[in-house]
């Protein structure tokens, strides 16, 4: 026996949670044909106010803007101000536009596939849109998901070469894409010209969270869905709701972020009430993941009011984890809440979502242990060192989640203990800086005879030596999302650290290349000269940061390098006739 709701969340109440008036109308709006009791609840909800702008802010992030338009313009024109009519009007007109286009650019990818004699099956975006609503433009999508046989990925990949994409992660090889492979689930590609993405996949979820249905036993169970005129595979709409769960499950800080997800699923289950749910449940529990198909189908029910049967509306209900991570989610979406959650939240939401211990270990592992892109990016290793990658992801995590506050207290002891060693140099050069009546001053102003001289402890070799790694990762971190300007600035915005050595800056500057140069990195000039100009800037020594051309015209390669009143302090080979092309200046308004 099936059992729907006119209107879902019971009364839009999630436990003790009820929806924002602006969240109750999207979830109204939530699926295709609305019945009269929903309807009425519509009209009454738009005759109470409502805050069209944030409605059109959610609508839009939750993807829904198509849906709400095709309601409110068939429920309650009336009660709508015309100029938020007039604007869905023309966004929904945007949406079917895009939808063709994306459609026929769907239509051209897997007939170029079948030519190369690659078989292939479009997933989600158009296939959702066309399959599960009367209208396609009712369901927005923005990118194009197509499977293939793993042993068929290089030659897709070629095809799409062909067609004018680029593959978003080119330095992939050896090790690296083996364990991309392993652990990830496609490819992603763009086209410069139009900005259209395809998503190239292998499988159908990351390894963490789909591991025991194996691909190849899905291909024998595809049928065929017509778009465009055209015959294209397609899952049954057993494997569909697989997929929509796992998709929802895997993505946000908590499991299904947007509503447009939601509503695919609960628009499934209104178009297929004769699902095969022996099949579905055995094929979900078989991989270990009964809970994510448990958890989309409960809030499907609960918040959009999508029809279940008895039978299955009851095991939904029973398990208690699932119950849990649905209060989450359920009080997310009634308030609209999108913001980030503690990782470690969100860990054990991923583990509370998985039955068997052994994919809990999985989880684990994954998230602690198997490299991934930020590791590859920070050190390029020789193939035959690729082992190394997963000792550094272990230190790169304890050092980010917990382990550089016992380094900052060690360091902090072997600074206070090298001080002592340096009590009397240091007071030497207090009442030097006092006589000359610049005590205020940092010791960039000191001259040449201040500079340490002679070996450096251990203690001082050690923190010097960590502390140029650190500045490393940093640096090289930095860099990839901020400009160079506004580095060199936070740089020179460091505080002076008054227990450092004062080491003379062409010393320090071989001490900086000889350190990052040691292990498996490549070091760039731009990345040691940051860094040699951030520990000048600890010991308090003005320094700018060059860089320039070489004065060959055909050789197009910047070189960066530091100065220190004008003499190069490194890093090697110098300036080298290089021709001066910009110049960051010693304090932080001269860097423009």
């Amino acid at each position: 026996m099936w059992r729907e709701a006119s209107t879902p969340a019971a009364a839009f109440r999630h436990g003790n949670h009820a929806a924002s008036p602006e969240m109750r109308l999207l979830m109204l709006c939530g699926r295709t044909d609305l019945p009269e009791a929903a309807c009425e609840s519509l009209r009454v909800l738009l005759q109470d106010g409502i805050d069209w702008d944030v409605v059109w802010e959610a609508a839009h992030w939750h993807g829904v803007l198509p849906l709400l338009s095709h309601n409110l313009h068939a429920v309650a024109p009336r009660l709508v101000p015309d100029e938020m009519l007039e604007r869905l009007r023309l966004r929904h007109q945007a949406t079917a536009h895009q939808n063709l286009y994306m459609t026929a650019e769907l239509l051209q990818l897997v007939g170029a596939l079948e030519e190369a004699g690659i078989p292939s099956i479009p997933l989600k975006g158009a296939v959702l849109a066309h399959t599960l609503y009367p209208d396609p433009a009712l369901r927005e999508f923005s990118d194009i998901d197509i499977l293939v046989r793993e042993g068929d990925l290089s030659r897709a990949k070629q095809v799409l070469s062909s067609l004018g994409f680029l593959l978003t992660r080119s330095d992939l090889a050896g090790a690296q894409e083996t364990a991309f492979r392993w652990r990830m689930y496609a490819y992603f590609f763009l086209r410069p010209t139009d900005g259209l993405v395809v998503d190239l996949h292998w499988k159908l979820a990351p390894t963490y969270l789909l591991t025991a249905i194996p691909v190849e036993t899905l291909w024998d169970q595809i049928r065929s869905c017509r778009i465009g005129g055209l015959e294209l595979r397609s899952f049954s709409p057993e494997v569909t709701l697989l997929l929509l769960c796992f998709h929802g499950a895997k993505h946000g800080p908590v499991p299904w972020p947007r509503l447009k997800w939601l509503c695919d699923l609960s628009q499934l289950l209104r178009i297929y009430p004769d699902l095969n749910w022996q099949k579905l449940f055995v094929s979900a529990d078989a991989s270990g993941c009964g809970r994510m198909v448990d958890l989309g189908l409960r809030l499907a029910r609960e918040l959009l009011g999508a029809p279940l049967p008895e039978t299955i509306e009851c095991r939904v209900r029973s398990d208690a984890a699932v119950a849990s991570i649905t209060a989450l989610v359920g009080e997310r979406l009634l308030q609209d809440r999108r913001g980030p959650i503690n990782r470690l939240e969100r860990m054990r939401q991923q583990l509370g979502l998985r039955e068997r211990h052994l994919d809990k270990l999985l989880i684990l592992v994954c998230h602690g242990f198997v490299p991934q892109d930020s590791d590859w990016r920070l050190v390029q290793l020789p193939p035959a060192l690729a082992f190394l990658y997963f000792p550094l992801r272990i230190l790169r995590l304890a050092f980010k989640f917990g382990l550089s506050q016992p380094l900052s207290w060690l360091g902090a002891k072997l600074r206070k203990r090298d001080s002592l060693a340096k009590l009397a140099d240091a007071r030497a050069r207090w009442n030097a800086s006092r006589l000359a009546g610049s005590r205020d001053q940092t010791r960039g102003a000191a001259s040449v005879t201040d500079w340490a001289s002679g070996p450096l402890s251990i203690s001082a070799k050690l923190r010097l030596g960590w502390s140029i790694w650190q500045d490393y990762v940093r640096i090289r971190l930095a860099l990839r999302r901020t400009a160079l300007p506004e580095v060199v600035r936070g740089l020179h915005q460091t505080p002076v650290d008054r227990h450092a050595s004062a080491l003379e800056p062409c010393r320090l500057g071989r001490i900086v290349r000889r350190v990052i140069g040691v292990g498996p990195f490549s070091p760039r000039c731009l990345a040691m000269s940051l860094v040699l100009l951030w520990e000048l800037r600890r010991q308090g020594t003005a320094a700018e940061l060059v860089i320039g051309l070489p004065p060959e015209p055909t050789d197009h390669t910047a070189h960066a390098w530091v100065e220190v009143d004008g003499q190069v302090v490194g890093p090697p080979p110098g300036r080298l006739g290089h021709a001066e092309l910009a110049r960051y200046g010693a304090s932080p308004s001269a860097c423009r």
